[in-house]
């Protein structure tokens, strides 16, 4: 759910040069009536981080957020452009990224991203393996 959210919030702001956090707060009521789904803030951080740094195609950078899920995006991202982890599953690659944290769908958010080529082209080793996310 939160990668398709993910997907029709970047549509969102490449269509109507609206905000990430205004696209997100938009998209997300048409999957979830849930306040608690729609209140969620890892997926959400995790897109807004990725529209901050410009990682989206046609969202330019800026500041959407104060989250620091940038690194845990990076990692994700790194995981995923990685021929060995193309058949896991999103917890699997999360386990990959924070092990000792929750997966709360930050996995989905990237990988329905990066399926859909939303995701501007980045440099192969974006993460330095020797500092934790």
């Amino acid at each position: 759910m939160f990668g398709k959210i993910a997907i029709d919030a970047a549509k969102l702001c490449q269509s109507s040069n609206i905000a990430p956090k205004d696209a997100w707060q938009q998209t997300i009521p048409r999957f979830t009536s849930s306040p608690s789904l729609q209140n969620k803030c890892c997926p959400k951080n995790i897109f807004l981080s990725l529209c901050s740094e410009g990682l989206i195609k046609d969202i330019p950078p800026g500041q959407y957020t104060k989250s620091k899920k940038l690194k845990e995006a990076l990692a994700i991202l790194e995981h995923l452009h990685n021929p060995n982890n193309a058949k896991l599953k999103d917890r699997q690659i999360w386990n990959l990224t924070k092990p000792d944290c929750v997966y709360n769908s930050e996995v989905a958010v990237v990988r329905a991203l990066l399926l859909k080529d939303l995701i501007n082209k980045t440099e192969p080793q974006l993460v330095d393996r020797n500092k934790p996310v």
